[in-house]
């Protein structure tokens, strides 16, 4: 009796595996599509053992599995006409105001080079003709001579004969005769202290004159203001070899008493004496 029995347990056993096999199978054809499920073959589904058709059902439990990740990966993106309206309508305006930002950088940008060009090129054109007057003999001439007639104008205020003034100075030969007496009486008889100093200190120029001697050594002698005499003073030591000058510089240092017009005045004096 007991051979039978394990028999009957063992069939029983078989009979509860195939159950189990076909429930899982219908499980993983649930989960996965039936479309997708490698069909059993033939020979398999309808021959052999349970324990066959179950270790086939395995198989085919396995080989699903193993392409699962695959068609994940595949997977297509969403498309923009299927997400949530609103994100949507936010994508596109977002898209919007960059590319409108954007084409107005750019044209700030073309705007800001053209700027730039233009202004090269009007300052290469205005050093051109700078350079190109500066080389014309006949218009340096007409410059020297429009500055002359400003300071022997009597309209003209002293503020532009100063300004004359300091333009003749950087010339050799700008000056004549009427050009400085005119200076020299700006200098020695202004009410403006900064105005007297002022004529002084353009004096010393790359041109001189005899006339602005007598007229330094009044200044020095004469003005109260410290600062004119410091600039007649620094305008003497060009001069400081005249003989007038020579004759009369210890003078000047007996009565001054500003530090700094006895510095030039000094100056005047150690250069007569190696003179002689």
């Amino acid at each position: 009796m007991t051979a039978p029995r394990n028999s009957m347990l063992g069939s029983f056993a078989l009979l509860c595996g195939a159950l189990l096999c076909a429930v899982v199978g219908g499980a993983v054809a649930l989960v996965f599509g039936r479309a997708d499920a490698t069909p059993v073959p033939e020979q398999h589904a309808t021959g052999g053992s349970e324990l066959e058709r179950f270790a086939v059902r395995l198989d085919l439990l396995e080989e699903t599995l193993s392409r699962t990740p695959a068609r994940a990966a595949t997977a297509k993106p969403v498309a923009p006409d299927q997400l949530e309206p609103q994100r949507h309508e936010a994508i596109v305006a977002d898209g919007a105001a960059m590319a409108e930002i954007g084409g107005r950088l750019a044209a700030l940008e073309r705007a800001v080079a053209e700027l730039q060009a233009t202004a090269g090129s009007r300052q290469s054109a205005a050093d051109g003709t700078r350079a190109a007057r500066r080389d014309d003999p006949a218009e340096e001439l007409r410059r020297i001579e429009s500055w002359q007639t400003a300071i022997l104008d009597p309209t003209t205020s002293e503020q532009q004969k100063l300004e004359a003034w300091g333009e003749l100075r950087h010339r050799e030969n700008a000056w004549n005769d009427a050009v400085v007496a005119q200076m020299v009486h700006v200098g020695l008889n202004s009410a403006d202290a900064a105005t007297r100093a002022d004529v002084w200190r353009q004096a010393d120029a790359r041109s001189q004159h005899e006339s602005l001697v007598p007229a330094l050594l009044q200044s020095l002698q004469l003005d109260a203001d410290a600062k004119v005499r410091e600039e007649a003073a620094e305008t003497l030591v060009e001069y400081r070899d005249r003989p007038t000058v020579v004759a009369m510089i210890d003078s000047l240092l007996a009565i001054e008493q500003d530090q700094g017009v006895l510095g030039y005045l000094r100056q005047v004096k150690d250069g007569g004496d190696r003179r002689r």
